[in-house]
């Protein structure tokens, strides 16, 4: 009797392959989302590895070998995905090199299914448009000492969903730059690539607390908004230290809101008297407004920033205060339009 091999194969693979369930035969739910990563634009990395592990098995690649110095929390490189859907990622894995530090950390990360379930669910109110939206992007974020923030963004919004500590770790670097280079010489050619003479020297010269995004930046103060004079914000768009964008669309959510980290930009939006729409953009002054708030950490009582504000001559003054204290933030830059 003669076999056919070439049809055994087939049978073969067909019996394999066709047992072997996707995410989508095991009752999972899937989402439309992508992968990106993002630092702080004073102090760049450089993703050496990275990815999402799926469910099934599978990888979402981060964006690898290229310096990234976007901002805390912003969108960066993005990998597309084949899947227009997948299941949510079960582990996260980073390793980057620290320009600045001259240091290398990784770490892999659990992540919580149920709050990322929680979160990516949620449908937010776009800033845009108005119109109702969700989260389309994780954003990895990596920081001096080992910092790592993950978000979720999307329709103009931003939410913290995680933040870990990776360890720092000794790599044979004469794998990727050689064994004629130094490291020194390495970070330096990608830093005077990324920046002007200028720029470096004033990092270099400047005093960074290099802990500030894993710490003075996502601590949580009780504080929400008061306002004095006409009008109130009929909607806020607020940019926190953290990374995070929060969008309150009413005046009801402004007076509601309370208990975040500290504001670093806030847009206002407001109806003058014959029914125009205008903006109040404030942008805090960092330094001035983290020693404020720093003031306020032995307080029990809650925390407001009053803004007053004369719609006639657009003259606007901001306060921090509580019952027991005020203190007025002279070094805003703000403006309406």
């Amino acid at each position: 009797m003669k076999v056919d091999i070439k049809l055994i194969y087939i049978l073969f693979q067909i019996l394999l392959f066709g047992c072997v369930p996707n995410q989508r035969d095991t009752g999972m739910k899937t989402y439309t989302w992508l992968v990106t990563s993002c630092a702080p634009e004073d102090f760049p990395v450089e993703v050496m590895d990275g990815f999402f592990l799926l469910p099934d098995g599978r990888k979402m690649q981060i964006q690898i070998r290229s310096v990234v110095k976007n901002g805390w929390g912003k969108i960066g490189a993005l990998i597309l995905s084949d899947e227009d859907k997948q299941a949510l990622p079960l582990k996260m894995y980073i390793k980057w090199f620290s320009l600045r530090e001259r240091k290398f950390y990784q770490g892999m990360f659990d992540l919580e299914s149920n709050d990322l379930e929680q979160a990516i669910a949620e449908k937010k109110i776009s800033p845009v448009d108005g119109t109702e939206g969700a989260f389309k992007y994780f954003v990895v974020g990596t920081a001096p000492e080992g910092g790592v923030s993950l978000w979720l963004t999307g329709s103009g919004v931003c939410k913290e969903i995680g933040f870990f500590r990776a360890d720092e770790i000794q790599v044979d670097t004469t794998r990727f730059i050689g064994a004629s280079r130094s490291l020194e010489f390495y970070a330096d050619a990608l830093l005077n690539n990324a920046f002007t003479e200028a720029d470096n020297k004033n990092v270099r010269l400047g005093n960074y607390p290099l802990g500030k995004w894993s710490r003075e930046y996502r601590k949580i103060f009780d504080w929400g908004f008061s306002f004095v004079s006409s009008p109130k914000g009929q909607s806020a768009l607020i940019s926190l230290f953290n990374g995070e964008v929060i969008f309150l669309p009413n005046t009801l959510e402004i007076e509601k809101f309370q208990n975040h980290p500290i504001p670093e930009r806030i847009e206002i939006n407001w109806l003058d008297k014959d029914g125009e729409e205008n903006i109040l953009d404030i942008h805090f002054d960092e330094s001035e407004i983290l020693t404020v708030f720093e003031h306020f950490a032995g307080y029990k009582s809650g925390i407001k920033v009053q803004i007053e504000f004369n719609s006639i001559d657009a003259n606007t003054r901001i306060f921090v205060k509580n019952n027991e204290y005020v203190a007025e933030l002279k070094k805003c830059v703000i403006q309406n339009f």
